[in-house]
């Protein structure tokens, strides 16, 4: 069953659907890929997966459609990877010829056509219009197939494009083998049928994965490199004060810190007399060694407690912070070229304050998650229900 959702307010952007049920040997097929990175993982969960990630598609074409045409503006169209991912899984599956160019197009479209057609890459990433409009008006016979050069150009990332301007002419003719490679996989669509995979299925499963971990991340619930959920943000804002306090009280454990330290220490100039220090440390201790090669403790000057105070701007403190306590560091190298030997003593454990900024920031970055989560769970199931 292929629900067709009409995207109100943006009626510039194609229609697209989702797939609710699949044939056992979609199943099998899509249960073969995940086991390849998960062994144990049963066709009952990736039949699970699989609806979830076509939730996260339904909800990314009412909430985030440009997703279903693009994850980011310098990266490939959704589309563009949703072919390949097809590629991929189908490529064992059916015979998919390996696509050969003609001589004639290997010779006329080279490094030399692709500069003078294209031309400089624009500082704004956006062609000229004429540059434009000779590519939309650009086909080339590819055997018994026309490729027009815009929508190839514009399914690219912004990388990609850049080696084009640049004269690439290996890129282009891989790319037109990768687009002959899917164009042979259309054509055996009725073929595909016969063994149990309908391609329109697929192709949602294929555009529902490329798109679902940037929904994910839109709904808060994973996080995503250079990427901040709003809605986390919004939710953040709505928690109260009475909320933060219990998260706190419920989670006291989680804000003890080290507040003090006994610490012991020397410096040297130069690496092999830190290491020779180290091994006479190892034989007589700290103390010992410092008295007998008349060493002075770097730390004296605290009275060997170090706070977290001191540690603000004080490399060497905090170094000793870091090390485990009743510990003795390897030879530490330090920003100005000299060489460390610490050893620590006990650690003093305090907590955080319910009102400070550490506390705050946790509490509302770990309650508005939980928050996130609920609602995707909820939402979710009752979209499962509808089915």
């Amino acid at each position: 069953m292929r629900a067709m959702l009409f995207l109100v307010g943006f009626l510039s952007l194609p229609v697209w659907s989702i797939t609710t049920q699949f044939t056992a040997e979609e199943l099998a097929l899509l249960t073969k890929r995940y086991q390849q990175y998960s062994p144990n993982i049963s066709s009952r969960e990736v039949k699970q997966k699989l609806l979830e990630e076509q939730f996260l598609l339904a909800q990314a074409n009412q909430y985030q459609p440009q997703l279903v045409v693009r994850l980011s503006d310098v990266g490939f169209s959704t589309d563009y990877h949703a072919k390949r991912y097809l590629i991929d899984l189908l490529i064992n599956e059916i015979t998919i010829s390996e696509p050969t160019l003609s001589a004639k197009v290997i010779k006329t479209y080279n490094s030399l056509w692709l500069k003078n057609m294209l031309g400089t890459y624009p500082n704004t990433g956006e062609l000229q219009t004429a540059t434009r409009d000779k590519l939309k008006a650009l086909n080339i016979k590819l055997g018994s197939f026309n490729f027009n050069f815009d929508e190839f150009y514009h399914s690219l990332s912004m990388q990609s494009r850049f080696k084009l301007h640049q004269g690439d002419h290996n890129y282009l003719l891989a790319e037109m083998k990768n687009w002959l490679r899917y164009q042979y996989l259309l054509t055996q669509k009725t073929a595909l049928a016969k063994q149990g995979y309908q391609l329109d299925h697929l192709t949602d499963i294929a555009t529902a994965t490329i798109v679902s971990p940037a929904m994910r991340s839109y709904f808060g619930i994973s996080d995503m490199m250079h990427s901040q959920s709003a809605l986390l943000q919004e939710l953040e804002q709505t928690l109260s004060e009475s909320q933060l306090n219990q998260f706190y009280i419920t989670h006291k454990e989680q804000f003890r810190y080290s507040s003090e330290v006994f610490a012991t220490g020397a410096i040297f100039v130069d690496k092999q007399s830190a290491d020779d220090f180290y091994q006479l440390v190892q034989k007589i201790g700290f103390a010992n060694a410092l008295k007998k090669m008349n060493y002075q403790d770097i730390f004296a000057q605290y009275h060997n407690r170090l706070t977290r105070n001191h540690s603000r701007t004080n490399w060497l403190i905090q170094s000793a912070f870091n090390l485990a306590a009743n510990s003795l560091s390897t030879v530490i190298r330090s920003p100005d070229d000299q060489w460390v030997l610490i050893e620590t003593g006990e650690k003093k454990q305090d907590y955080y304050s319910s009102d400070s900024e550490t506390v705050r920031y946790l509490a509302k970055k770990s309650l508005a998650k939980q928050q996130a989560l609920a609602r995707y769970q909820q939402a979710k199931q009752q979209w499962l229900k509808a089915l």
